[in-house]
């Protein structure tokens, strides 16, 4: 499955994200949307109130049944969790916490880590992209990134929804 997302939101993702990698914390979001036959279209852009310290962050207790709630009334899903980490030799690896308390555990559900804690942007050429295929999360290699996670203009998008 390749996901695809419009620019404009990709653009807020990095903003929310550099907020806290300004003091070199982590942050996250979410995206959802809608599965297609071959792809799903990121729509979404999810913000839930997280508890962040170094090397860890976590969204409120209270924030996850309103992402599910949310989520429902829009018929979307939850396919992928963007967060952030720092720099050096392991920025793109998914922790032990990473696996363990992931904000999605369906098939299929993907997991972005963003170094340097946003500062270049959610590029699929640097980011770590990890996959879940229960009841492992696997690499996917960065060649395969670039062409699973397309960013595009939003136009794009909007024309894909209407067309449906």
């Amino acid at each position: 499955m390749s996901f695809v997302a419009p620019a404009s939101l990709i653009d807020l993702a990095v903003a929310h994200l550099r907020g806290n990698g300004r003091d070199e914390l982590e942050q996250l979001v979410l995206l959802g949307g809608y599965a297609g036959d071959e792809r799903v279209l990121l729509v979404t852009l999810l913000l839930p109130e997280t508890i962040a310290t170094w090397g860890r962050v976590e969204i409120v207790r209270s924030e996850q049944p309103k992402i599910v709630d949310w989520l429902y009334e829009h018929r979307q899903l939850l396919y992928v969790e963007a967060h952030t980490h720092g720099s050096g030799i392991d920025a793109e690896e998914l922790s032990c916490t990473d696996r363990k308390y992931p904000a999605g555990r369906t098939r299929g559900f993907i997991a972005i880590v963003v170094t340097h804690y946003a500062a270049n942007g959610i590029d699929p050429r640097a980011f770590g992209m990890w996959e879940y295929e229960p009841p492992l999360w696997n690499r996917v290699p960065a060649r395969v990134a670039v062409e699973r996670f397309r960013i595009v203009a939003d136009r794009e998008i909007r024309d894909e929804l209407l067309a449906d």
